[in-house]
């Protein structure tokens, strides 16, 4: 939008800075305000992270989870329609976890496994109608937490996650959960992996991310075919690898939310894989700090996460709501692929990318405040980091100037 527009310093000369920054300003303002991050009410229970969800209908359901040393099983609803929480009935005394993972189909929910001082096979089911709990078939298998999980057609997946014995495991599960029955798969044909990230749409599954047995921190995305018990590796994740994060399968694309990485960073970056066009882009953070083992689950029209874990064993109780995160790329597509900034918002320290084809001899940015003043200026690198946490929070516009293009960039500081 901005670099067709803003291709030459003669048209820079020609209207002042301020007026570009007031301008891009409202145009974000305008194009975003309907199609970003708003603040819903908090969580009502107490804060706390590695809680499960799963979505009923209109409603989604979740609870569970930790605060130091002490399990959870109570359960809330969030309505998507009002978009309000109610309190539903705990699971059963003395079966409290995390790290469970949960699915659902049109008319019951499911939790499965997690850990409560040693890791779990059992199976709960919760029907929304009489608001009960109701034991079904363990998995005939030792019990695991931090799987990964994704339904297709009337099988969940059971993927990977932790034992009393091995740090991360290979090993992949479906429960039928129309007749009650688990059957093994295939393991992974790439390696053990805990708290890994999936999702799935009507025919196939994805998984990325998560620890393998050694403790590395992986960034591959793998598709899953059911038919054939087949993964497929697509393409990697471009900034390395992670845990935690939460996925999404939103409108053919992959939306990716927060998470912890190797740099023991808690995350509020989002990003989203086109399944067509096989790219990642970055979209707008978390408006708050990072963090992991949040609550996640999505509604037809947006995406909505909730508590988590984040610097020095802070829990929260915060609720976000990402609407329709397919259509927010900041600037287009191409623009994002020969610059990378995040994150953004920030706290004054970002990261900035660009594409070392596009540098050139002269290539510079310049940094402005919301008034035109330029408080920062400099030379392109294809790696850099920009730090102007002394400066006011607020709209900053960044000015890059490359070899053959233009690109003008907004900065949000907290």
């Amino acid at each position: 939008m901005w670099e067709a527009g803003c291709r030459t310093k003669k048209l820079i000369s020609f209207l002042s800075c301020r007026y570009l920054i007031l301008l891009l300003f409202n145009t974000f303002f305008y194009s975003t305000n309907a199609q970003s991050w708003f603040q819903m009410p908090d969580f009502p229970g107490v804060e706390r992270d590695d809680g499960a969800s799963f979505v009923i209908n209109d409603i989604a359901y979740c609870g569970s989870g930790v605060v130091p040393f002490v399990a959870l099983g109570d359960f809330y609803t969030f309505d998507l329609l009002s978009e309000s929480w109610d309190t539903i009935s705990p699971l059963p005394a003395g079966k409290e976890r995390q790290y469970a993972a949960a699915f659902s189909d049109d008319s019951l929910g499911f939790l499965f496994g997690g850990f409560a001082g040693n890791f779990l096979n059992d199976l709960w089911q919760y029907d929304p109608i009489s608001d009960q709990w109701t034991q079904k078939t363990a998995m005939p298998s030792v019990g695991r937490g931090g799987a990964a999980c994704f339904v297709i057609d009337s099988l969940a997946y059971i993927i990977g996650g932790k034992t009393d014995s091995a740090a991360a495991i290979a090993e992949v599960w479906t429960y039928n959960l129309y007749t009650d029955q688990w059957q093994q798969k295939a393991d992974l044909p790439f390696g053990n992996r805990w708290r890994a990230s999936a999702s799935s749409n009507q025919a196939n599954g994805f998984l990325a991310f998560g620890l393998d047995e050694s403790l590395n921190y992986h960034d591959d995305l793998y598709r899953y075919q059911p038919t054939l018990d087949q993964w497929t590796k697509t393409s990697d994740f471009p900034k390395g690898g992670r845990n935690y994060v939460k996925m999404h399968h939103f409108n053919g694309k992959l939306i990716c939310i927060g998470g912890y990485d190797s740099s023991a960073q808690f995350l509020n970056e989002v990003w989203s894989y086109d399944l067509a066009n096989t790219n990642w882009d970055s979209l707008p953070p978390i408006p708050s700090v990072g963090r992991r083992g949040g609550i996640s689950f999505q509604s037809s029209s947006a995406i909505y996460y909730s508590t988590g874990l984040g610097a020095n064993g802070v829990r929260f109780k915060e609720s976000w709501k990402l609407e329709d995160p397919t259509k927010l790329q900041e600037f287009g597509q191409e623009q994002g692929r020969i610059v990378q900034l995040y994150p953004n918002p920030s706290y004054g320290i970002v990261h900035l990318e660009v594409s070392e084809k596009e540098l050139g001899n002269f290539a510079n940015y310049q940094l402005f405040n919301i008034e035109g003043v330029l408080i920062l200026e400099g030379s392109l690198q294809a790696k850099q980091q920009l730090n102007f946490q002394p400066f006011n929070s607020g709209l900053y516009l960044l000015e890059i100037n490359l070899k053959q293009k233009h690109i003008l960039k907004k900065l949000v500081k907290h």
